[in-house]
């Protein structure tokens, strides 16, 4: 109940519309019950006739409707609420105003009067009613005019009810004007302001009600305008009638005043305007450093946005990397894509931690020293991240080139504990704004890009270590037997393919158990090393030497015919008798083997095929006295003893 009364409160038509019909109630109610007091509780404290008090009712409820409450009800019935009211004022001055003057110069016009209208107040009623008849919400063009015709009604209201007051009656000239009841005046006065002050879209007042220097304006002279000259002349009238000061002193005194007056509004507004504009500028200048403030945060969280898509995307690629060949060009790509206004490159220690070599490099840098120890940075040496922001005030590392104007990152990356590299990034050229290059942001991201690429590398360096186990023989280096089927299945479809020959070649060791057994076991090992790195150096690239078991090897060498085969294995077997093998300083002796050969598309063209051929030539190798190569025997002929 309080919310929706102080809701009604707020708009000046409704309150208007309130004090007016409970006034002309409360003198209805008196004229009803024939008590006089009653009828001067109307404002003004006045007596006020039966018409004038029921013209006040019609056009209080009239008012109430310029603003009607929300709603289908409302919206529908609103306007009939407010134009039925109003004709029948309006059509009531109106004819009162006619009878005024078929009558003029009769008794029945005098201010004693109050069982009628006077024609003043039939006037003014006339106007507020049209001004209510003209009235259409929304309508700009209807508004104003209804707001002057009532601001007509409360001029007319407003001379009556000042003179009056000043009790002028040599006022003949002014005629019939000045001949209104002062409640009448009082109450057509609170209607005029209710109707004026409503907030009205395109309204003559509608100024007043806004936030600007104008509506400050307006709100502080309107009200001034209107009360003080009226005060000060009724007290300088005053002060005459008393006999104080002659006419023209009168007049002279109610000129000074308002000056006076209205000076001091003018500075008092002057100043309150001041005060509000520099409050605004003031807010607008920290509403603007905010905007600027929020821009800026926008940018770098949209800069951290992009930069965690491309942490992201370049962790994804490297962790489906299989080679170092393939995360160096990841890391590359990448790394321009972070750092695009930067160059650097990544340095990666060796298997034995005395070197770190250069991996991968990007935006043209060019390495001092593409190898160098890790005692030459300061940032492997110390474990944390070197930062030279002016080369002239720090301590520059040993690898970096000589005469670097710009500052520098080095960002140690580790992995389980382990330094494995270091991140050296250096700064682009100075920007155009001023502002500095290396700032913290980059120096996070290249940490979060150091911590990415030392897990990956990690990673990918675990997967090639457990990789190569699988696949090589850890006592001699060379490939494993289930390497060995899986490549030569390989280069069996691509012979087919290519229509080009393959041979696979089969070794083994002569005597090698009791050489084994006579010299020991660590004597064998030396001896399977060396024969190892033997054939690992007299093979082609593209040929595979594989541990077969014990002391057997198998040669895989594509696009390789029989003849060839042969003549590569007797060359292999003579060069082994002259492999010098030692340990401890004791030589071994030498070493001999036999060698089986079969060859695709001659002698099979499947790996069970070849290798059952190439074992059989091997046996018939060891058969004929061991020191010897046998090709395989065709398919189609017997096998020589």
């Amino acid at each position: 109940m309080k919310s929706r009364l102080a809701v009604v409160l707020q708009s000046p038509a409704h309150s208007a519309a309130i004090v007016v019909v409970a006034g002309a109630l409360v003198s209805l109610a008196g004229y009803a019950s024939g008590s006089p007091a009653l009828q001067s509780l109307f404002p003004g404290f006045a007596p006020l006739s039966s018409a004038s008090a029921t013209c006040f009712l019609f056009l209080g409820i009239s008012l109430w409707f310029v603003c009607p409450p929300t709603g289908d009800f409302w919206h529908r019935w609103g306007p009939g609420a407010r134009q039925l009211p109003a004709w029948g004022v309006t059509l009531y001055a109106g004819y009162r105003v006619l009878g005024a003057l078929r009558e003029s110069g009769r008794a029945a016009a005098a201010p004693a009067a109050l069982a009628g209208i006077l024609p003043n107040t039939a006037i003014c009623f006339a106007l507020v009613g049209l001004a209510l008849l003209v009235f259409e919400p929304g309508n700009q063009k209807r508004i104003p005019r209804a707001q002057l015709l009532c601001m007509g009604a409360a001029t007319i209201a407003l001379t009556a009810l000042l003179a009056g007051a000043y009790d002028d009656r040599t006022a003949d000239h002014v005629g019939a004007i000045i001949l209104m009841p002062a409640a009448s005046s009082i109450g057509l006065l609170i209607l005029a302001a209710g109707f004026l002050m409503e907030r009205l879209e395109g309204g003559l007042l509608e100024i007043a009600h806004s936030d600007s220097a104008g509506g400050v304006m307006a709100r502080r002279f309107l009200p001034a305008a209107i009360v003080i000259p009226p005060l000060l002349g009724y007290i300088c009238w005053r002060g005459m009638s008393l006999g104080l000061y002659s006419f023209e002193t009168c007049l002279l005194l109610f000129a000074l005043s308002n000056i006076v007056v209205f000076c001091g509004l003018v500075v008092r507004t002057a100043l309150s305007i001041h005060v509000s504009d520099r409050e605004r500028l003031r807010a607008q200048n920290a509403l603007q450093q905010a905007n600027e403030m929020l821009t800026e945060w926008v940018r770098e969280l949209e800069v951290r946005n992009k930069e965690t898509l491309l942490l992201n995307e370049m962790g994804d690629r490297l962790q489906t990397c299989l080679t170092t060949e393939e995360a160096c060009a990841v890391i590359t790509k990448s790394a321009l894509l972070l750092f695009p206004n930067d160059c650097g490159a990544l340095f990666v220690s060796n298997p034995s931690k005395n070197l770190v070599e250069v991996m991968a490099v990007w935006g043209g840098f060019a390495a001092q020293e593409p190898v160098f120890s890790p005692e030459n940075c300061w940032a492997l040496r110390s474990g944390r991240v070197h930062r030279v922001d002016d080369p002239a005030k720090s301590p520059i590392c040993a690898h970096v080139r000589p005469g670097i104007k710009n500052g520098y990152l080095c960002v140690p990356m580790v992995a389980q504990g382990e330094a494995i590299g270091v991140l050296h990034l250096e700064m682009g050229p100075p920007r155009p704004d001023g502002r500095p290059v290396m700032t913290d942001a980059k120096n996070r991201l290249a940490l979060s890009v150091s911590d990415h690429l030392g897990l990956a590398l990690a990673s990918l360096r675990l997967r090639e270590t457990l990789h190569i186990q699988s696949i090589r023989d850890p006592l001699t280096g060379l490939y494993n037997r289930r390497y060995m089927e899986e490549s030569l299945e390989r280069e069996l479809r691509r012979a087919d393919r290519k229509q080009r020959p393959l041979a696979a070649l089969m070794l083994d060791l002569d005597h090698f158990k009791r050489f084994n057994d006579t010299m020991g076991h660590a004597a064998g090992d030396a001896t399977l090393r060396s024969i190892g790195n033997f054939l690992q150096s007299r093979m082609r690239k593209d040929d595979i030497v594989c541990r077969y078991g014990g002391e057997e090897f198998t040669i895989i060498m594509p696009e390789s015919s029989l003849e060839i085969a042969t003549q590569r294995a007797e060359r292999l077997r003579e060069d082994a008798k002259r492999l010098d093998i030692s340990l401890n300083g004791q030589n071994l002796g030498n070493i001999t083997f036999s060698v089986g050969i079969a060859c695709f598309p001659d002698h099979g063209t499947t790996t069970e095929q070849l290798l059952h051929i190439a074992d059989l030539a091997l046996y018939r190798a060891k058969a004929a006295g061991r020191d010897c190569v046998m090709a395989g025997a065709r398919p189609t002929e017997p096998a020589k003893p």
